[in-house]
């Protein structure tokens, strides 16, 4: 299976409040026809994400933050093709249009991933925090995606402190399959996407100060450019289909 995340910011004249508002209340109804999307689930970035002071203090991101992140999960990448041309699905017309409306393509990013669930989420873990990763220049992909797994200790040792309660490294495809042409900057070409799980706004910022995530963050230098990377803690919206 294939997932696909669109990091999204808005159009200029949309307030943050007013995107959210459409995307769940009108483009998610129009997502409904799409049978061949096998999950999917929006994540709503904070009106006030804590993640912004946080990575200030630690002199990290330096990008503009995504105002949401959808993400939907398919049985192949040519299954996502065919839903999603024009002259094939009639419902896909409506679905453009609206998509129109209110996000700005040239500021958002289509990226495929495969999945490694490093821990799986337990209960409902509303809050997610979304890291969009780029490499560092001196490692190749294929390095990047060895040494992001080998952190998975880390990762299961802040789940095992109750600091989290999963955690999904997503990774980008290899070669050109990563990325959908005619979306993005190709400033911000995602390397992985990781997911990150908390039952509350509290447990992420306890999570933030912790011993552990200090531990995570020294080990991901070595490969993760951060300054490169982006940031948000999301509320979790699933529309079709419980799932993480």
């Amino acid at each position: 299976m294939i997932r696909l995340f669109f990091p999204m910011r808005r159009l200029p004249h949309l307030s943050h409040e007013d995107f959210l508002a459409h995307w769940i209340e009108v483009h998610a109804v129009l997502n409904e026809p799409f049978r061949l999307i096998r999950r999917y689930v929006q994540y709503h970035t904070l009106l006030d994400d804590p993640t912004r002071s946080v990575l200030a203090k630690a002199g990290m991101s330096t990008l503009a933050p995504y105002d949401g992140v959808p993400s939907a999960w398919y049985d192949s990448l040519d299954d996502m093709i065919l839903e999603h041309d024009p002259t094939r699905t009639p419902y896909c017309e409506p679905a453009v249009k609206d998509h129109n409306l209110f996000i700005d393509d040239s500021r958002s990013v289509a990226c495929f991933t495969d999945e490694h669930p490093i821990v799986e989420p337990g209960g409902t873990s509303p809050y997610v925090l979304v890291g969009c990763l780029r490499r560092r220049a001196s490692v190749d992909p294929a390095g990047f995606q060895k040494s992001w797994l080998a952190t998975a200790g880390l990762t299961r040792e802040a789940h095992a402190a109750g600091l989290i309660t999963g955690q999904i490294q997503c990774h980008a495809r290899l070669g050109n399959a990563g990325n959908l042409e005619g979306i993005g900057s190709a400033e911000e070409p995602w390397d992985g996407v990781e997911t990150t799980y908390f039952g509350s706004i509290a447990s992420f910022r306890t999570w933030a100060r912790s011993a552990e995530c200090a531990r995570l963050a020294d080990a991901e230098r070595d490969f993760v450019d951060h300054a490169r990377s982006v940031y948000v803690l999301t509320r979790r919206h699933v529309i079709k289909q419980q799932v993480r």
